[in-house]
């Protein structure tokens, strides 16, 4: 018999082999039923027919149409395409024997029924499902339909008699798509090709469109970026078979809710502003939009990508008020769901540069403390700096974004400019924190000295809610200032304080205030004590995914020397390696902030046999401990940690040629661009010292002038290589 294929497809579907699909309709033996289900463009007849071309028996082909919703008319088209001599043969419509008496006429027969959405009818559908399990052995049955077919399949199903191919299994791959773009005259290259398929979710139909708009097009490249559903050859087949079928109700609710990518019941309830969506969805899932319920429970569902730019695009027709008030809507439902990404993307999107500030501000603790930095940035970029400057809420929390990932400029240009705006529109009550939050920021980033600093804290603690949440940032900053100046009483005092309020809320801010316990434990000769609290800092660093965050470096730096020093190298190395990553992303980061870490990393670099990379770790610590005044902790730091480095390379040479310590000194110097009269001003002896024990040095390494006795020194390790 002839097979009757649809005339509707979009495009020449055939030219595209299927063998896997092929392989998954024929291997399973017991699979005596095969149910394709998706909507138009999906290639559903041109793989049905690859399929009854392929089957070694007799295959008869029924194409449904409106008339066969009568069963008696269904009755009459089945008999004929089984071939039987009298239709009525079979007996009444819809009864068992009836359907009996079909499916023993398929032996030994493929039958294929397409357009299987075409019935409604209980009678109809009945005669099917009845020669569906009636079939004798060895014979098939395939049915079509662009919406879930309302069959009592799951006894089929249950004994593994059922074959079913959904969109996602129609969805052609990236090889395929290749070929059917080929054969529409389109030739692009491979990353190309994955980039359309992924974007069309290999929906045969939107690729053939695709193909067709970028082979008329004079810049395949732009096309191809700009391709989507609000491309007007895909927004027409959108409209012309999908959205022209809905019923009102349910075009109202797919569009409104086209501002989000997953809908529920009730989040569409929000946006239609009534009940009733759960209904609708759940139409729409069986119909035959491109729509489906992603679980299996349907409480989220989605459009096809492409489907939703057209949606979109019937919004905005609308009017730009109707937009907007769909995203207010969706943001105060996702709001209140506590799905916090969804509404300030809702905010963004929607124009709301209020809601979105109030949304990220009261969040921000969530983000930037507790790991999830990166997804606030995506919300950032989605806005110009002048939009972020324009509300104090959004400069503050990019402030403070910026700080985490040691983007000092652009931690002080937004903190600038939140202090600016907020001077020009004071916060409301709800937002009191953002003083607070503004001079955590320019705390952070102060220049003007320890003191000075710990004076300015006081202030800005005392403005702070005794339960606000910058008070764990004030006792970190607090105690640093302490233990710098060589308080610890205090500085323990302020730290564990810092802990206790950080612990549930900041996690990053526990962890810097654990790390810098325990370099205060350290210090007093504990060293169990502070093994105890850095592992307790790296719990939080693993449990919050902090771990490449640039202002984690501290931690790692700590934990290097710590389990040097406790003669743990295989822990110990890692994690200087970390700190060393980390710290070349910040780079010149809080001054004292970044001579803690490579003050305590040179230390860790000596006990595993690095003296090379402990030097320069030094000179650079060095540099950035002159920005930092009144801490005679980092000065002890630093003379302790040069005397052993300088000590270790003595001990290195042979000691014929041994070099004093003042001589080593010196040799730490002639890299630099100072002259001898300004070393000598440095190390506070004269000018004719300094010049004696760097010649004593040229003699000592066998070279004959500053430049070679800085080489020289670098190959053996006295100096940075």
């Amino acid at each position: 018999m002839a097979l009757a294929v649809k005339a509707r497809e979009p495009h020449p579907q055939g030219a595209v082999p299927r063998p896997r699909l092929l392989q998954a309709l024929e291997h399973p033996v017991a699979a005596r039923v095969v149910l394709l289900s998706a909507p138009t463009g999906y290639g559903k007849t041109a793989l049905l027919s690859e399929w009854a071309a392929r089957a070694p028996e007799r295959t008869a082909w029924l194409a449904l149409e409106p008339c066969h919703e009568d069963p008696r008319a269904l009755v009459c088209a089945l008999s004929e395409c089984l071939g039987a001599v009298d239709p009525l043969c079979v007996g009444a419509p819809g009864s068992a024997a009836s359907a009996r008496a079909l499916a023993e006429l398929a032996t030994p027969t493929a039958l294929v029924v397409d357009d299987l959405h075409v019935l409604s009818c209980p009678e109809s559908l009945r005669v099917l499902t009845g020669v569906a399990e009636h079939l004798p052995p060895h014979s098939r049955l395939a049915l079509a339909s662009r919406t879930r077919p309302p069959l009592p399949l799951g006894r089929l199903r249950a004994h593994r008699a059922l074959v079913e191919l959904g969109p996602g299994d129609l969805a052609l791959t990236a090889a395929e798509a290749g070929l059917l773009l080929q054969g529409a005259g389109v030739a692009l290259g491979e990353e190309q090709i994955r980039t359309l398929t992924e974007r069309t979710e290999g929906w045969p139909a939107a690729l053939y469109l695709a193909a067709l708009a970028l082979r008329d097009s004079a810049d395949r490249a732009l096309a191809l970026e700009r391709f989507c559903g609000a491309d007007e050859i895909v927004a027409e087949y959108v409209r012309e078979e999908f959205l022209e079928a809905l019923t009102g109700e349910e075009r109202e609710l797919v569009v409104r809710g086209s501002v989000c990518e997953l809908l529920s019941p009730r989040l569409c309830d929000a946006l239609r502003e009534r009940g009733g969506s759960a209904r609708i969805l759940e139409a729409l899932a069986r119909g035959p939009l491109p729509f489906e319920a992603v679980d299996t429970l349907h409480e989220r569902y989605r459009a096809h990508p492409l489907v939703r730019d057209v949606l979109r695009s019937e919004l905005r027709r609308s009017g730009l008020r109707s937009e907007r008030r769909a995203h207010a809507r969706a943001r105060a439902w996702h709001a209140l769901a506590g799905e916090i990404d969804a509404a300030i993307a809702h905010a963004i999107a929607g124009d709301d540069l209020e809601a979105a500030g109030a949304l990220i501000w009261e969040h921000l603790s969530a983000y930037v403390a507790a790991g999830h930095n990166e997804d606030l940035q995506v919300h950032l970029r989605a806005l110009s700096d002048e939009q972020i400057a324009s509300r104090a809420t959004l400069a503050a929390s990019a402030a403070h974004s910026a700080l985490s990932q040691g983007r000092l400029r652009s931690a002080e240009r937004y903190a600038r400019a939140a202090a600016a705006a907020l001077a020009h529109d004071p916060a409301p009550a709800a937002l009191s924190s953002l003083h607070s939050g503004i001079a955590a920021i320019e705390l952070a980033l102060a220049r003007d000295g320890m003191a000075t600093m710990a004076h300015a804290i006081e202030r800005a603690r005392r403005g702070e809610d005794e339960h606000g949440p910058w008070q764990s940032t004030f006792s970190l900053l607090r105690g640093v200032c302490a233990h710098l100046a060589g308080e610890r009483a205090g500085a323990r005092r302020q730290l564990e304080a810092a802990v206790h309020d950080a612990a549930v809320s900041a996690p990053s801010i526990e962890m810097l205030c654990l790390s810098q316990l325990s370099l205060l434990s350290a210090e007093e000769g504990d060293l169990e004590a502070a093994l105890v609290e850095i592992d307790a800092a790296r719990s939080q660093v693993d449990r919050h995914a902090l771990r490449d965050y640039p202002i984690a470096a501290l931690h790692f730096a700590v934990s290097a020397e710590l389990h040097s020093r406790a003669g743990a190298p295989e822990r110990a190395k890692p994690d200087a390696e970390q700190a060393d990553r980390l710290l070349e992303r910040l780079g010149e980061f809080i001054a004292w902030y970044g001579a803690e870490c490579r003050i305590a990393l040179a230390r860790a670099e000596l006990r595993l046999g690095e003296p090379a990379d402990a030097r320069g770790l030094l000179a650079h610590a060095s540099r950035l401990a002159r920005r930092v005044s009144d801490a005679p902790l980092l000065a002890s730091w630093l003379q302790q940690a040069w005397a052993e480095l300088d000590a270790m390379a003595a001990s290195a040479m042979a000691d014929s040629t041994a070099l004093t310590m003042a001589e080593l000194r010196v040799l730490r110097f002639l890299p630099t661009h100072l002259s001898f009269r300004e070393i000598a001003e440095r190390l506070h002896v004269s000018a004719n010292t300094v010049k004696t024990q760097a010649h004593a040095v040229y003699r000592k390494l066998g070279v004959r002038s500053r430049s070679q006795a800085v080489e020289r020194a670098g190959r053996i390790g006295l100096l940075e290589g």
